[in-house]
C-alpha cells in the first residue's frame, strides 16, 4: 500500500500544526530543540518526551522514559516509576501499534493520527517475485545468485564473450501509475555516482530496467565485506590489516565529498574488499543508491527492519534528518565502522536500552577504549573523535580524519 501519515497537533501550540510523513521516518516530540516538535514551555513535558517510527501505512509509539507518560486514546503509557532513571524507564517501555484515527496527548500537547492512502495497495515486491527466474541483463551472462535481501537480489555474472567477472544487483518497483516517473527519478539519482572514478570505490559499469525492477551492474570484489570479514576471523580484524583498510576507505570518502557525493549509508556491509592475490583492497559500495532508491518509495522494503541493520552506524542529525545528510554525517558512520572493526562492537550502548532508536536519540556512545583497552590510547582518540555526537566536535572532512589516522597508525 502506498500511503501518507499525516500528524495534526491541535493542542499546545499557538496555532495547529501539520507534520505529513510519505516515506520512512522518525518524529520525536519534546522540550529540546532538537525535536521535530518542539515545546519548551511545556513543564509537563520531558526533553525528548516521545518518538513515533513511521513506516507508512504502520506507526508505532515509545515513550521516552518521560516523567508524565504519554496517552494513547486516553490510556496512560510509559511512565517513570518514582526515582526510575529515564534511561532505564525508557529500556522498559513497550512500542505502541498507532492506527488511523488514533489520539495522543503528552502535558499540553493533543494529536491526532491520519493514515490514508495515497494509491490502490499493491501487494509485496518479494511476493510477485517469488516464482519469477532469474531475469535476462542485456550483455551479462549471469553465473550464479550471489545472495538476497529485502530490497532485492545480488548475481555474479560475467560480461558476454568471457569478460570480466562482474555483480549485478537488482532491486523490485513497485506496480502502478507511477512507476514510470519513479524510474526516472531514480535515473536522475544514480547519475552523479556513475562519475565516481576512484580506485577505492566499488566501480559502477551501469543500469538498467527489467519486467518489476531495476538492476546495476558493478565491479565483483572478491573477498567479500568487512563484515564477511569479520565473520571469518570470528571477530575484530586485527590493526595491521585493518590500517590499510581504513587509510583507504577515508581516501576513497574525501574524493567522494569533493564530488558533492554523499554516501549516507556507510557500514561494514558497504565496504567491500577485492583480494588480488598480494593483499586485500577496500572499496567503498553503494554510494547513495540504496538510500535514494528507498526515498524514491521505489523499493516496497520494510523500511523498519532495513533501518535496524544500520542504526549503529548513524549519527543523531541523521537519523532525525536523514534526506538532508552532511558530509560530516558520512564522518560518523565510517569511524563507527572502524570502531566495530577493530573491537567487534557497536559504537551506541544498544544493551542499555530496549530500542536502538532510544541509544542514537539519547547520543549513548562508549569510548573506544572501554571496549578494548589493548587499542593505541591515540587511535582510540582519533575514532572517538570521529563519533562525536554534536556535529561540530567530529572531523569536519574525510582528508582531516585521514591526516589524523595518519598520525596514529
Amino acid at each position: 500500500m502506498m500511503a501518507r501519515v499525516r500528524l495534526r497537533v491541535t493542542g499546545g501550540l499557538a496555532k495547529p500544526r501539520e507534520f505529513i510523513f510519505d516515506d520512512h521516518d522518525i518524529f520525536v516530540l519534546g522540550r529540546s530543540t532538537r525535536c521535530h516538535c518542539c515545546m519548551p514551555d511545556d513543564p509537563f513535558l520531558s526533553e525528548n518526551h516521545f518518538l513515533l517510527e513511521i513506516n507508512p501505512p504502520e506507526c508505532a509509539l515509545l515513550d521516552l522514559g518521560s516523567m508524565n507518560g504519554t496517552y494513547v486514546n486516553g490510556v496512560r503509557r510509559g511512565v517513570r516509576k518514582k526515582g526510575e532513571a529515564a534511561q532505564e524507564a525508557a529500556k522498559n517501555s513497550e512500542k505502541i501499534p498507532i492506527k488511523n484515527g488514533d489520539r495522543i496527548s503528552a502535558g499540553k500537547m493533543q494529536m491526532e493520527v491520519i493514515v490514508e492512502d495515497t494509491e490502490p495497495a499493491q501487494p509485496p515486491p518479494a511476493a510477485r517475485g517469488a516464482a519469477r527466474l532469474c531475469p535476462a541483463f542485456p550483455g551479462i551472462d549471469v553465473e550464479r545468485e550471489l545472495g538476497s535481501g529485502g530490497m532485492g537480489k545480488v548475481y555474479l555474472g560475467r560480461f558476454t564473450g568471457g569478460g570480466d567477472l562482474v555483480a549485478v544487483k537488482t532491486m523490485a518497483l513497485w506496480e502502478g501509475a507511477s512507476q514510470e516517473k519513479q524510474f526516472q527519478y531514480f535515473q536522475r539519482e544514480i547519475e552523479a555516482t556513475k562519475a565516481l572514478k576512484h580506485p577505492n570505490i566499488v566501480h559502477f559499469y551501469g543500469s538498467g530496467r527489467f519486467d518489476g525492477g531495476v538492476y546495476f551492474i558493478l565491479e565483483y570484489c572478491n573477498a567479500g565485506s568487512v563484515s564477511a570479514l569479520m565473520g571469518r576471523l570470528g571477530g575484530p580484524v586485527p590493526l595491521p590489516q585493518a590500517a590499510p583498510i581504513m587509510l583507504q576507505a577515508v581516501e576513497a570518502l574525501d574524493y567522494a565529498h569533493k564530488q558533492g557525493i554523499v554516501h549516507r549509508d556507510i557500514k561494514p556491509a558497504n565496504l567491500l574488499l577485492r583480494d588480488d592475490g598480494k593483499g586485500l583492497t577496500a572499496k567503498i559500495s553503494d554510494f547513495g543508491l540504496s538510500k535514494n532508491f528507498r526515498l524514491a518509495g521505489m523499493s516496497g522494503v520494510t523500511e523498519t527492519g532495513a533501518m535496524g541493520g544500520s542504526i549503529a552506524f548513524v549519527s543523531r542529525e541523521q537519523l532525525l534528518n536523514f534526506r538532508f545528510t552532511q558530509p560530516v554525517s558520512d564522518i560518523f558512520s565510517i569511524g563507527a565502522t572502524f570502531y566495530t572493526m577493530l573491537t567487534g562492537r557497536r559504537v551506541y550502548d544498544l544493551e542499555s536500552v530496549k530500542e536502538p532508536l532510544e541509544a542514537v536519540l539519547r547520543g549513548l556512545i562508549i569510548p573506544m577504549a572501554k571496549r578494548d583497552p589493548d587499542l593505541p590510547e591515540r587511535l582510540c582518540g582519533v575514532i572517538d573523535r570521529a563519533v562525536s555526537v554534536d556535529s561540530k566536535d567530529r572531523h569536519q572532512s574525510a582528508a582531516e580524519l585521514k591526516a589524523d589516522l595518519l598520525g596514529v597508525l
